[in-house]
């Protein structure tokens, strides 16, 4: 909180009066307008009235009515909103009755106290101001109340309430009723509006003070929040299943930079990876028990954030789950026998970066004489030292066939002991399925071809290739095989898969290379080399703490919903990550750029989006830039590094 905003601020006054909405109390949702929608949707589900779809602008445009009419407005209650739409729509006094009562109802329940406000509220009663309440709303005054006592707040002299008073903020006659009745007293105003609740404070002789919303709050500068998509969805004025869900992530964003001094991580994992959980935790529960499975597998290592955020938002209703010590290395290895097939070579072969042809090797033999590795490359023209960069892995084929006995044999020393623990957590049983974050399943195809030929999977991400088509063993939240999800997987996905793996990885854990039993007869996992570095691990164990809480918070408000008006569609879910991946903001860029990505198994790695120099060096060096980007894993983070002037060197 800044110095402006303290709590010291309101000591002084005598008379403190406070505005109610978004400065004591705050909704669920960024747009009000979706109380309405809520409330449509508590109504249909209570199964004895029904409001169609075109509720909410019906309600939006009786409101907009009854300001404009002069015999009415401009200072209305809810009464003459539903007196309007009685007359409009046909309504019977039954269902006006009830509709109107749920809407009451419901705004009480999407109602909850900010921090700031109630901090100040506190201050000003410890102080011995007199507390004054002023808001310009249709809702009765005793439900104001009602949400204020609720929310903790007491002890107030007077609830001024502009349909009921007839006095307002907006045109300034609440201000100046107060200060004509206590012309000597010093009377400070807090709101949230600049011009209802400053401004116009002002004007009447009266202190104001500003206390910004929390969405006015994600737009400071130095914020990891999608400070312009939350302003796009603010302003929008659709109100399907799709604008409902946006104003709802938004609003519980918006809520959270109110109630946490949250630095940049914790931003960026709430806002973004927070909505990506409960998208794909969503999607799965319903997946999954419609394919009849009863145990989930979530995969080593990203699949330790995907079970804690699906027995988080889940509960006592989430499916059995178990977390699984699993990798390509350790579950294609221990597939491997003579002769070796030209898939699993490719597999032996797959790096993102060159590596020298003894790196090659140890990934997987770590014990190997380092003249046998000399000599099989010595076989195809190379020696150990030799570097071989992806593009050449046909060269690393010829490398592996020469060894082929020592990868047999490696391979065959693993096997036992891998297919005893993957049995010991139920991956042979038909109704267990794996979970992981994507993108081919090829630790699924490794599983069927050495456990169980039947073997489901449920991922995040799924790509449309040559070994995933029509493989309908396989499923995805955004597959890319799938219509609804193409353009998401195309645009977000394709360019961002990188930062998607390090929102989702594993802060604490290192690469597992295979599993060996322990001396209680048990399994214990071996791990390799692939770990995230101590800072870059710090960070995400951040965002993902953060995240979490979304998760927690989205349950929470979701428990007020009927519930196919809280499940989050792709375009809700990854709204936010999307920005992130394709129009990044310049803390966002900063905080995730030099961040290390790993695409070798561990033996090297390199910033996922830092440029090595500033935007003088560029300037001067254009090809220079040009051939970075092309190496950047995120090259929507790395220009925007460039252009904000983060970069490893200055």
């Amino acid at each position: 909180m800044s110095a402006a905003h303290r709590p010291t601020t309101v000591v002084d006054a005598e008379i403190v009066s406070f505005d109610v909405f978004d400065t004591l109390l705050d909704r669920v949702f960024l747009r009000p307008t979706d109380v309405f929608t809520l409330t449509r949707h508590r109504v249909n589900a209570g199964g004895e009235f029904w409001l169609d779809a075109g509720w909410t602008d019906a309600r939006i445009a009786a409101e907009a009515a009854c300001y404009a009419t002069p015999s009415i407005g401009p200072d209305i209650t809810i009464d003459d909103i539903y007196d309007r739409l009685e007359s409009t729509l046909g309504m019977t006094p039954e269902l006006r009755a009830a509709v109107q009562a749920e809407e009451i109802a419901t705004e009480l329940s999407v109602l909850a106290p900010t921090r700031r406000g109630r901090e100040l509220f506190d201050a000003a009663r410890a102080a011995g101001a007199r507390i004054l309440i002023v808001s310009d709303m249709y809702l009765p005054p005793d439900a104001i109340a009602e949400a204020l006592t609720a929310g903790g707040y007491s002890g107030w002299d007077r609830l001024v309430v502009s349909g009921y008073d007839r006095i307002a903020k907006h045109d300034g006659t609440a201000f100046r009723k107060l200060r004509a009745e206590f012309p000597a007293e010093r009377i400070l105003h807090v709101g949230d509006n600049v011009v209802s609740d400053v401004e116009m404070a002002r004007r009447a002789g009266l202190e104001a003070l500003h206390l910004p919303g929390g969405a006015e709050l994600c737009r400071t500068v130095g914020s990891a929040h999608p400070s312009e998509a939350i302003g796009r969805i603010a302003a929008n004025e659709r109100h399907t299943h799709t604008e409902y869900g946006w104003s709802l992530i938004a609003g519980l964003t918006s809520r959270n930079r109110d109630r946490h001094d949250d630095d940049a991580a914790a931003e960026l994992g709430y806002a973004v990876l927070g909505p990506v959980l409960v998208g794909f935790t969503q999607w799965l529960h319903a997946a999954a028990r419609a394919r009849g499975i009863d145990r989930l597998a979530f995969l080593a290592r990203e699949g330790k954030l995907l079970r804690d955020a699906y027995r988080e938002l889940l509960g006592d209703d989430a499916l059995r789950s178990d977390y699984v010590y699993a990798s390509r290395r350790m579950v294609n290895l221990a597939g491997i026998r003579t002769p070796i097939r030209p898939s699993e070579l490719d597999f032996l072969a797959a790096t993102g970066a060159p590596l020298r042809v003894a790196e090659y090797v140890t990934r997987f033999i770590p014990d190997i004489a380092p003249d046998r590795i000399d000599a099989a490359a010595r076989s195809v023209g190379l020696r150990a030292g030799s570097v071989v960069a992806p593009e050449e892995g046909s060269r690393m084929r010829q490398v592996f066939r020469a060894l082929e006995p020592e990868i047999v044999a490696a391979a065959g020393r693993e096997r036992g002991p891998v297919i005893d623990y993957l049995r010991s957590v139920g991956l042979h049983r038909p109704t267990t399925a794996v979970v992981d974050v994507g993108w081919q399943g090829s630790i699924q195809a490794s599983l069927r071809a050495i456990l169980n030929p039947d073997l489901e999977g449920f991922y995040f991400g799924i790509h449309p290739t040559p070994k995933t088509v029509g493989a309908d063993w396989l499923h995805g939240f955004v597959d890319g095989r799938q219509e609804a999800a193409a353009e998401w997987h195309r645009e977000c996905i394709l360019p961002g898969i990188e930062v998607v793996e390090l929102l989702f990885g594993n802060p604490v854990d290192a690469s597992v290379a295979t599993v060996r039993r322990d001396e209680d007869g048990g399994f214990a996992p071996v791990f390799g080399d692939e770990r995230m570095r101590d800072a870059d691990g710090a960070l995400i164990a951040t965002a993902q703490r953060a995240a979490m809480r979304f998760v927690r918070d989205f349950r929470e408000a979701s428990s007020l919903m009927p519930a196919a008006v809280s499940q989050l569609p792709l375009d809700v879910a990854l709204a936010f990550l999307g920005e992130l991946v394709l129009l990044p903001t310049a803390e966002q860029a900063r905080l995730l750029g030099g961040l290390m990505h790993d695409n070798s198994l561990g033996v090297t790695a390199s910033p996922l989006a830092l440029p090595r120099h500033g935007r003088r060096y560029y300037r001067l060096h254009p090809m220079a830039m040009e051939r970075e980007l092309d190496r950047a894993w995120w090259k929507a983070g790395f220009r925007k590094n460039v252009e904000s002037g983060h970069a490893a060197r200055r």
